[in-house]
């Protein structure tokens, strides 16, 4: 089994992206070696339905997301994730609510390729009427790195309209070249260490400012865990 940790830093004004400087601590500390290109897009649909609503009936709780999500690492699958409809459901007001976290969502994967650029194009003319689209975000340029039982991969994240740079993500995976277990207990502890891997591994390369996104709400539901961690992360 793997373990992945993500982290994110947020671009600034003033501030060059922290990219080179994470791979230039990266080689000098762990001599990596390069294993190819990372690319991600991410994008964000939400319900209209939300928008027309007056000032008393918007909440938190109450507003939808269709969120769809590609990665490299997995090229063979797109992910769609949709907020559940609450709106028939007695609700318990909580300021922190946040429909477009990833918990509680509903998950699916499915091929990608055509199948799933028609169904981009199916939300996007026919289901227009139902959700707009809020924002877009990729990795086109990303880089991937291999140590030991890691697998690193960073990159910046921009906005593909006008290539706005929102910050860079750092996702780092620990797969230790060992059989996977079979009791839940040893499921549970290797879990356990391997975020505690990963933050140590972080540690080292001495990058402030990130936020990290290893237990994120919903993680270890289903089998989703890590499209949960990105979409947690994805909520710029």
């Amino acid at each position: 089994m793997s373990v992945t940790g993500i982290f994110f830093i947020p671009s600034s004004p003033h501030e060059p992206s922290p990219v080179q400087h994470i791979v230039e601590n990266l080689t000098f500390l762990h001599n990596p070696q390069p294993a190819g290109v990372w690319r991600l897009e991410h994008r964000l649909f939400r319900e209209t339905t939300s928008l027309l609503a007056g000032p008393d009936e918007r909440n938190s709780s109450s507003l939808r997301y269709l969120q769809v999500l590609q990665m490299s690492q997995f090229p063979d699958r797109s992910y769609i994730a949709v907020t559940p409809n609450t709106s028939q459901a007695p609700q318990i007001p909580n300021p922190s609510n946040d429909n477009a976290s990833a918990e509680g969502m509903t998950i699916c994967a499915m091929p990608s390729g055509s199948s799933a650029e028609e169904m981009m194009q199916l939300i996007v003319t026919k289901m227009g009427a139902l959700w707009t689209r809020k924002q877009g975000l990729q990795v086109a340029q990303g880089y991937i790195f291999e140590v030991e039982d890691y697998k690193i991969r960073l990159g910046d994240i921009k906005q593909p309209q006008n290539g706005h740079v929102r910050g860079c993500v750092i996702d780092i995976e620990w797969a230790p070249a060992q059989a996977d277990k079979g009791e839940n207990n040893d499921i549970e502890l290797d879990v356990a260490s391997g975020q505690a891997a990963i933050r140590s591994f972080w540690q080292g390369l001495d990058v402030p400012g990130a936020k990290e996104f290893i237990n994120v709400p919903g993680l270890g539901k289903g089998d989703f865990d890590l499209v949960r961690q990105y979409l947690e992360m994805l909520r710029l």
